[in-house]
C-alpha cells in the first residue's frame, strides 16, 4: 500500500497546481511512512478502509456498514474561516513562504 500511497503523494502537488490551487500546493509536506501500530494511522487506514468500500455496499458486511455510519455520520462543528483567517494560519504554519497568490 506505501507504494501507492507515495505514487499519490509524489503527483499531489502537481495535481493541486493543475486545479488551479497553487497555494495548497506549498502545504503538501514530506511523506513520512509509518507502522500500523500508531493509533492515528491505524484510525487513518479504517476510515479509508470504510469509506472505500461505502460506495458499492455489496462489498460491506451489516456490521461493517453500521460501523461505517456511526464515523461517517458523527456531527461536529462547522467553522467558516475567512480568507484572512486562512492566509495567517498558512503563514504561521509555512513561516518561510510567501502564500500570497499573485
Amino acid at each position: 500500500m506505501t507504494k501507492y500511497i507515495k505514487e499519490f503523494h509524489s503527483n499531489l502537488a502537481q495535481a493541486l497546481e493543475g486545479i488551479n490551487s497553487p497555494s495548497l500546493s506549498r502545504l503538501v509536506g514530506e511523506l513520512i511512512p509509518g507502522e500500523k501500530n500508531h493509533i492515528p494511522l491505524q484510525a487513518a487506514d479504517l476510515l479509508c478502509w470504510y469509506s472505500a468500500r461505502s460506495l458499492r455496499v455489496d462489498t460491506m458486511h451489516a456490521d461493517d456498514r453500521r460501523r461505517y455510519r456511526k464515523i461517517a455520520h458523527r456531527t461536529g462543528a462547522r467553522i467558516n474561516l475567512t480568507n484572512d483567517q486562512i492566509l495567517q494560519m498558512e503563514t504561521a504554519l509555512l513561516p518561510s513562504l510567501s502564500l500570497k497568490q499573485d
